[in-house]
C-alpha cells in the first residue's frame, strides 16, 4: 500500500489525529520497522534492516534531514506511541505477580502524557 494509506492505518491503530511525515507519500509500503519514544540513534538500524518505512517518536530537525538522504520515510507519531503497550504490560506483570503469590493490583494508567496540543 502506500505511504499515504499506511499512515491512516497507523493513524487508527494508534489511536492519534496527526503525525509527522519525512518522505514522499507516495511511497510503496512493504516492510516497517517500528521504536517507539525517541529513535533517533537507529535510523541507520531501520534502514540497513531493509524497512521502507520507520515510525517513531520525536525525530530531531537534523535527524530528519538524515532520513531524507539516506532515503527511508518516517512517520513520527509522537513520542508517547508507547503507551500501545500498556495493557499488554499490565497483563503480563499479573502473570508473574500470581507466579509469585504476590497480592497486587496493577492498573492501567488513563492519563494522558503528551505535552502537545495540536490545533
Amino acid at each position: 500500500m502506500s505511504l499515504e494509506a499506511f499512515i491512516d492505518v497507523v493513524k487508527g491503530v494508534l489511536s492519534i489525529e496527526n503525525v509527522r511525515l519525512i518522505g514522499d507519500p507516495s511511497t510503496k509500503v512493504r516492510k516497517v520497522a517500528v521504536l517507539g519514544g525517541d529513535g533517533n540513534k537507529f535510523i541507520n538500524e531501520a534502514k540497513r534492516s531493509g524497512a521502507d518505512v520507520l515510525i517513531t517518536g520525536d525525530i530531531y530537525y537534523h535527524t530528519g534531514h538524515d532520513l531524507l538522504s539516506i532515503g527511508l520515510p518516517t512517520i513520527d507519531a509522537g513520542h508517547n506511541i508507547e503507551k500501545v503497550m500498556k495493557s499488554y504490560l499490565k497483563t503480563k506483570f499479573e502473570e508473574k505477580a500470581a507466579e509469585a503469590a504476590y497480592d497486587v493490583k496493577l492498573m492501567v494508567s488513563e492519563k494522558n502524557t503528551d505535552p502537545f496540543t495540536y490545533l
